[in-house]
């Protein structure tokens, strides 16, 4: 990854043998007008709603152009393939939501020295924010990047790879500045848990409260930010794993 004065310099990382096709279907887009453009729209939109219902395997070209509306010589004409139409949407949805959300961590990171871990925490989930508040209307979207992670199709969690693995090298990046004296194992697990609880709230807004017969809920205002990023926080705060097993076995051995 480019770095410059010794930082990290996060860019959206793309196959380079798809770009041609890609480029090539914003090109004809522009060519045809605003029709055009309409039925690409929506052909991602159905695509997008299918993807994340059915799965990318799960989900045939003919039937995103019965849910499209189009016929399939349409599809052909604006993408071709699974694949192109899967990064179209990852290149309308994904990138600006990448593209703030590392905004957002890199001015948290400016925050007094004492409060900054907390900040980047919370810029962290800024998308679980964004989801409550509804100022992100990507539902399908959520669905879609929680459906690529369970499926077993390596073209779909290869384009999620590429368009997400940059941001978090860079908040691993910015954890390590940091946590300095955190080992580099417990730095990665711990971003995993990070990682584990933003996709699952960021994707299951109803589960807290069916859970709690409807006494807590992820969408009651600052809740989430209230008690889950503070337990986060001391999660990463605490000490090194192999420091605190070695710790439990001496005392053991003392007590022994």
């Amino acid at each position: 990854m480019p770095q410059q004065n010794g930082k990290v310099q996060y860019k959206v990382q793309m196959d380079a043998s798809m770009a041609p096709k890609l480029d090539r279907a914003v090109r004809r887009t522009r060519r045809n007008g605003g029709s055009s453009t309409a039925t690409r729209l929506r052909i991602l939109d159905a695509a997008e709603h299918l993807f994340a219902q059915n799965g990318v395997d799960g989900t045939s070209l003919r039937s995103i152009m019965a849910a499209a509306g189009v016929s399939i010589s349409q599809i052909n004409y604006h993408f071709g393939t699974k694949e192109v139409l899967l990064r179209a949407i990852f290149e309308r949805r994904a990138v600006p939501h990448v593209q703030e959300q590392l905004r957002v961590v890199r001015e948290a990171a400016k925050a007094p020295p004492e409060q900054r871990l907390s900040a980047v925490l919370a810029a962290y989930f800024a998308p679980v924010r964004w989801h409550i508040d509804g100022a992100e209307l990507v539902g399908d979207f959520n669905r879609l990047l929680a459906r690529i992670g369970g499926d077993p199709g390596e073209m779909a969690r290869g384009i999620l790879a590429e368009f997400f693995n940059g941001f978090q090298h860079q908040f691993i990046a910015e954890l390590r500045l940091l946590l300095p004296d955190l080992p580099e194992d417990d730095l990665y697990w711990r971003w995993h848990c990070l990682l584990a609880v933003l996709m699952y709230s960021a994707t299951n807004l109803d589960r807290m409260r069916q859970v709690s017969g409807n006494r807590f809920d992820l969408r009651d205002g600052n809740a989430f930010f209230d008690h889950v990023v503070p337990a986060l926080e001391s999660a990463l705060r605490a000490p090194p794993t192999r420091a605190a097993a070695a710790q439990k076995r001496n005392g053991q051995s003392r007590k022994a």
